[in-house]
């Protein structure tokens, strides 16, 4: 790519990071701070990886919540994501790191959508236009809490581009790129999006082979794709060895049922927030889905461009194609509304092993913008040519606004009752109905209309110019995005309050207190507010509770267990004076007893096991646990981790046997005297298969040196 052809983009990409920050003012402020799933989940898992990352240790396992799991076989810890790496170095992780990160993927988003849409044949004002679309979209600001939904998405675009770059451009620096993009989204993201990518990578291969391919350079280019798939198993393949460790071992492995994989779609109704997104905010029984999966806005100006777009769809089979994928999307997002989310779960591998139809949503959208682009591009073209039929289409839009503005009136008897006159914004979100806030919408949307309407009219639409619509897109995008900013993405307390409450926490791992019970710490006992869940991965203590979707079976068994409440009223290491062997429902005697099973219970039988002792933690972190023990009998000593493959026990330096202990713990029975325990997390081929990837995605980079004049130029279809 020569000078001239980089600072445009240059230029645009800045100006697209420039733009988005003040679309994203309440993020971008770091007045405030993403909520719900974000703060509570996503976050602390961020701020144990780079704690462990900064202290030199590799952090293969959490001990500090849910009992233990391994963090290294949790798809959505970040373990395998090069990105949280790299920000989790930086710095202590911190409330406004966290932020940048998110943003930094939004930017991400609209510079893949920038690409994709100029490979179409566009110009860099529609570019642009598609691009702050993309990434305000009404996915991004709904589903902000999923932090591995807004990584998914922000690479989606990417994987788009350099596919269709090896299927245009058949060149080896594109099928280079194609497996990086969809490694980040599958290390990154959450996994249904990278199963939904493979298949519509094959479904328009497909499509290719059979409409659009010349016969004398198929060959080449099915070649590309299988190099590119053997780099992607390549480069994934220690993320897919931890998953197949862990998985089988968690409380969601197996295929869902229908009712499982159906729940929470974007229903038909919530088309409305084509239109309207702040009405979308309220009334769940009238949507019947989570506030967060309803909304898939994405503006006014992608929505008015569609009409032109159709003679791209006569006479362009790609876009056509693109059309026909984000209609299906569309008709999956609804849920068992339509037969056909069943029917892909019934017949295609791994669509029955994730739930959400809403998440269909971000292929919607992403497609009908790439199509609008094709139209906002013959718009402008010619825009005199075809004023007449775009303010008819204004017209056409405003009329339904008021139409739909009038009938919510009429619902409340011909009042308004708006309660937020008066009152801060965010203090009506909580008190608005679903009618005040359509209204409140519609008239937002009717003035923004209007001066579009206002620049068509002046001189006969001299001041329409990309200037002037791409300002218009900015400001339809940042009205929309601050109605619905206090409800889904941001919390209304300032990040520096929230972040007071952990700012005494250590970013070292200090040794747990032994004398504390593990029911001592727990979320609900520290009430951190917005902070609330997982707690001890801030303050480094061992805790029985938390939140995650990923949950070990094992644990699940303990945690509904009738002795579950008596283990853990010790401490994360103890000694254990009798053993029982009785079914779950049986309580323990005392909290000093120790439930086991039949073959231990034999192993045990006539042993009398000491009920004094001492135990002292030399070292406990990520990696590796060490305590010092003495006593006058022989004992049982117990550990509040959960057992899973890869643990490995040595006492005084030699390898010992691990006993289950307590449905889900470990134990190890130990001579009399004094002793040095040392347990090891060594999940098999785990550290190798990092360092493979580390290496094959260095030298992968290194060849995308060689083919960077290729990559973004020539970004025209054939």
């Amino acid at each position: 790519m020569t000078l001239p052809q980089v600072k445009p983009r240059l230029r645009d990409y800045t100006l697209l990071a420039l733009l988005l920050a003040l679309v994203f003012w309440p993020l971008s402020s770091f007045h405030h701070t993403l909520r719900w799933d974000a703060l509570e989940g996503y976050f602390p898992f961020r701020y144990f990886l780079s704690d462990s990352i900064r202290q030199g240790i590799l952090p293969l396992w959490n001990p500090y919540q849910l009992g233990g799991y391994p963090f290294y076989g949790d798809p959505q810890s970040g373990f395998w994501y090069p990105v949280a790496w790299l920000f989790g170095s930086v710095s202590s992780y911190s409330l406004s790191l966290f932020s940048v990160v998110f943003l930094f993927h939004i930017v991400l988003a609209a510079w893949g959508t920038y690409e994709l849409t100029l490979s179409f044949d566009t110009g860099r004002p529609v570019a642009l236009i598609a691009a702050i679309s993309f990434a305000a979209s009404g996915f991004f600001v709904g589903n902000a809490e999923h932090i591995t939904w807004v990584v998914s998405a922000a690479w989606l675009p990417w994987a788009f581009w350099s596919f269709r770059n090896v299927l245009l451009r058949a060149s080896l620096g594109d099928a280079l790129l194609l497996p990086c993009f969809l490694y980040l989204m599958l290390s990154g993201g959450y996994p249904a999006f990278f199963i939904v990518t493979v298949y519509v990578l094959i479904a328009c291969t497909l499509c290719w082979l059979g409409f659009m391919a010349r016969k004398q350079s198929w060959k080449r280019r099915l070649v590309l794709l299988f190099v590119a798939a053997v780099l992607l198993l390549g480069l994934s393949a220690g993320a897919l060895l931890s998953w197949m460790q862990a998985l089988p071992y968690s409380t969601r492995s197996g295929a869902m049922t229908a009712a499982q994989y159906n729940l929470y779609p974007f229903p038909p109704r919530a088309l409305i927030s084509l239109l309207l997104p702040f009405a979308t905010l309220k009334d769940d029984v009238f949507f019947a889905t989570d506030v967060v999966m309803r909304n898939a806005y994405f503006g006014l100006l992608c929505l008015l461009a569609l009409p032109f777009a159709w003679p791209a769809l006569r006479h362009n089979k790609q876009v056509l194609l693109v059309a026909v994928l984000a209609l299906a999307a569309l008709a999956l997002s609804f849920g068992d509304k339509l037969p056909l989310r069943g029917w892909l779960a019934e017949w295609l591998p791994g669509m029955d092993r994730f739930r959400f139809p809403a998440l269909f949503r971000v292929f919607f959208i992403l497609g009908l913008i790439v199509v609008s682009a094709q139209g906002l591009q013959r718009l402008i073209s010619n825009f005199p040519a075809r004023r007449k039929a775009f303010v008819a289409l204004i017209l056409g839009l405003m009329l339904v606004l008021a139409g739909l503005l009038s009938y919510s009136i009429l619902r409340h008897g011909g009042h308004w009752g708006w309660g937020f006159l008066g009152s801060r914004f965010e203090t009506y979100q909580h008190q608005s109905s679903r009618d005040e806030n359509l209204q409140l919408q519609a008239i937002t949307q009717l003035i923004l209309l209007g001066g579009l309407l206002w620049l068509c009219l002046w001189r006969r639409g001299q001041l329409i110019k990309p200037a002037s619509l791409l300002f218009f897109c900015v400001a339809d995008m940042s009205l929309a995005l601050s109605m619905n900013a206090f409800s889904t993405l941001v919390y209304e307390e300032r990040a520096s309050n929230i972040a007071t409450r952990i700012a005494q926490s250590p970013h070292q791992f200090p040794v747990p207190d032994l004398r504390q019970a593990i029911l001592n710490h727990s979320d609900v006992k520290r009430n951190l507010g917005e902070l609330r869940t997982n707690t001890g991965i801030y303050f480094k203590t061992p805790q029985a509770d938390g939140y995650n979707s990923f949950l070990l079976r094992n644990f699940a068994y303990l945690d509904a267990s009738a002795i579950a409440d008596s283990v853990r009223s010790n401490p994360v290491a103890y000694f254990a004076w009798a053993v029982q062997v009785a079914p779950d429902s049986v309580r323990l005697p005392t909290r000093h007893w120790a439930r086991v099973n039949a073959q231990a219970a034999q192993k045990l039988y006539g042993i009398q096991l000491a009920q004094k002792g001492t135990i002292a933690c030399l070292q406990f972190d990520p990696q590796i646990l060490v305590f010092q023990t003495h006593t006058s009998e022989t004992a049982l000593f117990c550990l509040q981790q959960n057992r899973f493959p890869g643990w490995k026990l040595f006492v005084d330096g030699k390898p010992a046997k691990i006993m289950d202990l307590n449905r889900a713990q470990m134990g190890a029975l130990l001579p009399a005297g004094a002793h040095e325990l040392q347990w090891r997390f060594e999940p098999y081929g785990i550290r190798l298969m990092l360092y493979v990837t580390w290496i094959l995605g260095g030298l992968l980079l290194l060849s995308l040196l060689v083919f960077r004049k290729r990559l973004f130029g020539g970004n025209r279809s054939v």
